[in-house]
């Protein structure tokens, strides 16, 4: 069978269009969803401060890593130290201490972020930082 038969079987047995269903998630900001991102956190040795306002968090990371020198923040309420729009490559990242990124989603299930790069500038940041 020659490719132009194989293409022109393909197009007389192609399925008929349908429209993409509606589907509507919930609120992933409200009910056991958030108390269950908290506690998938928790039980991975993390922190989740959902009942701490976001002005305070710039204290909070000060109180609990008084040691680190270098915050990379791509967060407004937590001012960093570092420029990440003025570096020119990567490898200037291997001394982060602490890295404060947007989060897109939560998992409620494993407490997993979803982290886009544009968010973050460097898509290594969340890796690289000590």
């Amino acid at each position: 069978m020659s490719k132009e038969q194989i293409l022109a079987a393909l197009r007389r047995n192609k399925p008929a269009a349908v429209d993409r269903p509606d589907v509507q998630s919930p609120n992933p900001t409200t009910g056991p969803l958030t108390e269950a991102f908290a506690e998938a956190v928790t039980s991975g040795a993390g922190t989740c401060l959902t009942d701490l306002p976001p002005e305070e968090w710039a204290g909070w990371i000060t109180d609990n890593f008084s040691n680190a020198t270098r915050i990379a923040s791509r967060v407004a309420e937590v001012p960093g130290n570092m420029d990440l729009e003025q570096l020119s490559a990567p490898h200037a990242l291997a001394e982060v201490d602490i890295a404060v990124l947007p989060a897109r989603l939560g998992v409620a299930e494993n407490g997993a972020c979803w982290l886009v790069e544009e968010d973050m500038r460097w898509r290594v940041l969340p890796f690289i930082t000590q």
